[in-house]
C-alpha cells in the first residue's frame, strides 16, 4: 500500500476516534441539566407543539408564526416521544448535526488537498477544541445544523469544480438550509460564484448550464415551504422573506458598538487570532494546486465576517458556519510552517497547538457555566398544568423579566393551553377576567391580589407562585 493511502487512513482513523471521544462526553453532558436558554426554550417547545398541532405549520404558544424553518423542529419531534431524558431528546439533533459537521470538514480537508492527508485529523482536531462549536454543538439551537449544510455546500462546490454535476448537490444544502434556520447558503454560493469569476481559470469555467440549472432548481426548492405558509396562513410578502426581522436586528443593534464578532472570536477561541491571520497569509503560502481553493475559502469567511460586521451582529454563534473552514485554514497554515523547518515556525506552531489543547476545558466551563437549577419554576409549572383547564385562562405575569420565557413553562408543565402573557402595568390597568389559573413572581403577587382579592395561593415554592382565581 502506497505511503499517502497508508497516511490517510490513519488520519481518518484518528479523526473518527476523535470525533467518537468529543461526541460521546458531549451526549454525557446534554443529558444533565435543564433546558437553560431562551432558544432551547423555543426549540423544545415548538417540536413539542407540532406533535399536537400538526407538522405543517410551526407554532408558538398554540400560534401558528410566520414562516419560521420547520427541519430541526420536525426531527425533534421525532425524538421527544422516545426518551424519557426530555432534554437530551431536545439536545440530540445539534449532537448529529456536530459530529457530521465534523466528518464533512474531514471531508473538505481530503478535497482540498489530498496530497496532505493529516489535514483530515488536524483540521478536526482544530474544531472539536474550538470553545465556539464545542458549546452550540451541546445546545438546542438550530446553528449547529446550519453550520453541516454550509460545510457540505462548500464540499460539493469544492467537487463542482472538475464536476459540475456536483452543483445539484450544493442546490439541496442550499434547500436543507433554508428549512434549518435561514437562506445562508444561497449567499454563501454566490459569494464563491463571484470569488471564481474575478479569478477565472480557463480549465474551471465557471458560468456552465450545470451551474444555472442547480441555481433554478435551488430557487424553487427555497420557495416551496414559505409559499405554502403564504397561501395556508395569508402571510404578507414582507413575512415571507422575513425582511421586517432583518430590519429589526440591525435596527436593535445600531446604536452599540460595532466589532462584536470579531473581538468575540479572538476572546472566546484561544486560535481565534491565529485563524484570523490565517485567513489573510494563507493565499501566499499554500502550494499552487490548493492555492486557488485556499484563497477561495478565506474570501469567503472575510466576506462573511465583514458581512457580521456591517449588520452589528452580537452573537459569536452567527459566524458558527464559517468556523469549520476556519479551523481547515488555520491547519493549512500549521502544516505550512511544520514545512519550513524553521524554530520560529517550530515555536509558533508548539504555541497553537497549546492553545488549541486549552480550548476544550474552556468549551467544558462554557458549558457548565450555562447550568441553571430550574427545580422550582419545573414544579411551577407542573402545578400549572394541573390546574389548567379548557375553561379558564392562564397568564404569566411579567415573563422574561423575574420569570422564564412562557415556553418553559408550556414545555415542562406539557400545558394544552395558550399562556397569556402580561405585564405588571397591564394586570393593573386591563386585567384579564377570571376564571383564571396563573402563575408569577412573589414581587408581582401582590400588585394581582388587589386586582383580585379572591385570590388563592396553589403552589409557592421559592419566589414563585401559582395562583387560582375563581368567578
Amino acid at each position: 500500500m502506497p505511503t499517502q493511502d497508508r497516511s490517510r487512513i490513519w488520519s481518518t482513523t484518528v479523526a473518527a476516534l476523535i470525533i467518537i471521544c468529543v461526541f460521546g462526553w458531549l451526549g454525557i453532558q446534554s443529558r444533565t441539566g435543564f433546558l437553560n436558554n431562551e432558544d432551547e426554550f423555543l426549540t423544545a417547545e415548538r417540536s413539542r407543539e407540532m406533535l399536537l398541532q400538526g407538522p405543517w405549520a410551526v407554532h408558538d404558544n398554540f400560534e401558528v408564526i410566520d414562516v419560521k424553518p420547520p427541519l430541526q423542529y420536525w426531527l425533534t419531534a421525532l425524538t421527544l416521544p422516545l426518551f424519557k431524558n426530555r432534554e437530551f431528546a431536545v439536545r440530540l439533533w445539534p449532537l448529529i448535526y456536530g459530529a457530521l459537521t465534523a466528518a464533512a470538514l474531514g471531508w473538505l480537508a481530503f478535497v482540498v488537498d489530498p496530497s496532505r492527508p493529516w489535514l483530515i485529523a488536524l483540521s478536526v482536531a482544530l474544531l472539536l477544541s474550538c470553545p465556539i462549536f464545542l458549546r452550540e454543538t451541546c445546545r438546542a439551537l438550530l446553528d449547529t445544523g446550519l453550520t453541516l449544510f454550509a460545510t457540505l455546500a462548500i464540499v460539493f462546490a469544492q467537487l463542482a469544480r472538475s464536476r459540475p454535476g456536483w452543483w445539484f448537490a450544493v442546490a439541496l444544502t442550499c434547500w436543507l438550509g433554508a428549512l434549518q434556520k435561514i437562506p445562508l447558503i444561497i449567499l454563501v454560493w454566490l459569494i464563491i460564484i463571484v470569488i471564481r469569476l474575478s479569478t477565472r481559470n480557463r480549465q474551471e469555467p465557471v458560468l456552465t448550464g450545470w451551474l444555472l440549472a442547480a441555481m433554478l432548481s435551488a430557487i424553487l426548492a427555497l420557495a416551496a415551504w414559505p409559499v405554502i405558509q403564504l397561501f395556508e396562513f395569508r402571510l404578507s410578502p414582507a413575512k415571507l422573506f422575513r425582511f421586517q426581522e432583518a430590519l429589526d436586528i440591525t435596527w436593535r443593534n445600531a446604536s452599540q458598538p460595532y466589532l462584536e464578532i470579531p473581538f468575540r472570536l479572538t476572546t472566546t477561541w484561544p486560535c481565534g487570532a491565529f485563524a484570523l491571520a490565517a485567513l489573510f497569509l494563507l493565499p501566499y503560502t499554500t502550494k499552487n494546486k490548493t492555492r486557488s481553493a485556499a484563497a477561495e475559502l478565506s474570501f469567503l469567511c472575510l466576506s462573511l465576517i465583514v458581512l457580521s460586521v456591517i449588520s452589528n451582529l452580537r452573537s459569536i454563534r452567527y459566524l458558527l458556519p464559517i468556523v469549520p473552514c476556519l479551523c481547515l485554514l488555520l491547519s493549512f497554515f500549521l502544516s505550512w510552517m511544520l514545512e519550513r523547518r524553521r524554530t520560529i515556525y517550530t515555536v509558533a506552531f508548539s504555541l497553537i497547538m497549546g492553545l488549541s489543547a486549552a480550548g476544550f476545558p474552556i468549551g467544558q466551563m462554557l458549558i457548565t457555566k450555562n447550568r441553571r437549577d430550574y427545580s422550582d419554576q419545573v414544579r411551577i409549572a407542573q402545578q400549572l398544568s394541573a390546574k389548567q383547564t379548557g375553561d379558564r385562562q392562564s397568564v404569566i405575569v411579567e415573563a422574561d423579566n423575574g420569570m422564564l420565557a412562557e415556553e418553559f413553562y408550556l414545555f415542562y408543565g406539557n400545558l394544552h393551553f395558550h399562556l397569556a402573557n402580561f405585564t405588571v402595568d397591564q394586570m393593573r390597568e386591563n386585567p384579564p377576567s377570571p376564571p383564571l389559573i396563573g402563575i408569577c413572581n412573589a414581587r408581582d403577587l401582590p400588585i394581582v391580589q388587589e386586582r383580585f382579592p379572591n385570590l388563592s395561593i396553589q403552589l409557592a415554592i421559592g419566589t414563585f407562585n401559582c395562583w387560582e382565581v375563581d368567578d
